[in-house]
């Protein structure tokens, strides 16, 4: 779960106060502490009572839920959302990120990987410049050429995605695993291990709560001094 403030639509982190967030695109006042998101939570489920939900207010609970990590639950409002405002990106993009485990580190996401792949098919096809498709589609990009050992163009996309979105904790993160060869380390310089380790710190200095780029900004650190 979060504990640092985030955009009320989605949780994403920013440095900063922003006008729009870094991450679904919504035009935002102020980020909310997990603290606010819950007692808006607690308060909106109040008022719902036994009623049935509106679009409106399942909308809500998504972004709600999936603020505070509970992306279960989020998908499930976002996927009822969908029925009804079919056309709407901003609820796809959303079930996406819930998918993706967006707000849980460490979470996988093949086992949802057709969905996903829908998803962001259909978000290039309906809204194929608004930056909340074109980060999200460099990310799954970047993974996909990383699994399959293709590092150059990876790493590449990498750079290119972070010119595009230089405050994305999550394409910094891709980017270092880029650089890191996906775990096959054997023919990494320190320089490589340099690289990978300044984009991973920028990932856990955005998102504090991000525990992959925590822990391998560590690690890291540790390898350099064991090569110098």
């Amino acid at each position: 779960m979060r504990t640092v403030p985030g955009c009320p639509c989605c949780g994403g982190p920013h440095k900063e106060e922003v006008e729009t967030c870094h991450y679904c695109g919504k035009s935002i006042q102020s980020q909310t502490t997990v603290e606010q998101k819950q007692s808006r939570l607690r308060k909106l489920s109040h008022e719902i009572g036994h009623n049935p939900p509106t679009v409106t207010e399942m909308l809500e609970l998504g972004e709600l839920t999936l603020g505070l990590g509970q992306n279960h639950n989020a998908v499930g409002y976002f996927r009822a959302v969908i029925q009804v405002e079919k056309e709407d990106p901003h609820p796809h993009l959303l079930l996406l990120l819930s998918l993706l485990g967006f707000n849980q580190p460490g979470v996988e996401s093949e086992m949802h990987a057709r969905e996903i792949g829908r998803l962001i098919a259909w978000l290039k096809e309906t809204a194929p410049d608004a930056p909340s498709t074109r980060w999200v589609n460099y990310y799954l990009a970047m993974q996909r050429l990383s699994r399959s050992g293709d590092w150059p163009r990876a790493i590449n996309l990498g750079k290119k995605s972070i010119e595009e979105f230089p405050d994305n904790y999550l394409l910094h993160a891709m980017l270092a695993v880029a650089l890191l060869r996906f775990g096959k380390t054997e023919t990494l310089t320190k320089a490589d291990y340099k690289s990978a380790l300044k984009h991973m710190r920028i990932a856990a200095e955005i998102d504090p709560d991000y525990t992959p780029a925590v822990n391998n900004v560590l690690a890291l650190e540790k390898i350099i001094i064991k090569k110098a």
